[in-house]
């Protein structure tokens, strides 16, 4: 996610950090007021606080996925939030969560199995990623 991608719309494309701001960038050149939203750059912040031990339950972002492509419930609201907050340009802290028994594979069978300080911090973290000063022009926080 963090190598650099030149500017170039020849294939391969390669997801990274570059690739997603050069795609803005040229679809703004048509669109000026579409924004972008960041779930990889909220994903890095959560996993730089996983790995410093700021959460109860969490050890990396992989704990946010059931297998190496596929969000679990908990990465999944967490995309949730990232789009709630560019969208509605409010901060996530407080949204309500749906327990979906079941439907997810470990390492959290249920999202009531994960602590509320935990869901708090993720909402923060959105938060503070989406509104950041390096990613305000991206997500149209500015305006």
């Amino acid at each position: 996610f963090l190598q650099s991608t030149s500017n170039t719309p020849e294939p391969p494309t390669v997801k990274t950090r570059d690739y997603y701001s050069h795609l803005l960038d040229s679809v703004r050149q048509t669109n000026p007021d579409v924004g972008m939203i960041p779930v990889g750059e909220v994903h890095l912040a959560l996993d730089e606080k996983m790995r410093a031990g700021k959460f109860e339950h969490f050890t990396g972002v992989r704990d946010l996925h059931r297998d190496v492509i596929h969000a679990n419930q908990i990465g999944a609201y967490v995309a949730a939030w990232t789009a709630y907050a560019v969208i509605f340009k409010k901060s996530p802290v407080g949204l309500p969560i749906t327990i979906n028994p079941g439907k997810d594979y470990p390492p959290f069978r249920e999202v009531k199995d994960v602590s509320p300080a935990d869901l708090k911090l993720m909402q923060e973290t959105v938060w503070e990623v989406v509104n950041s000063p390096e990613l305000r022009g991206y997500t149209n926080m500015e305006k």
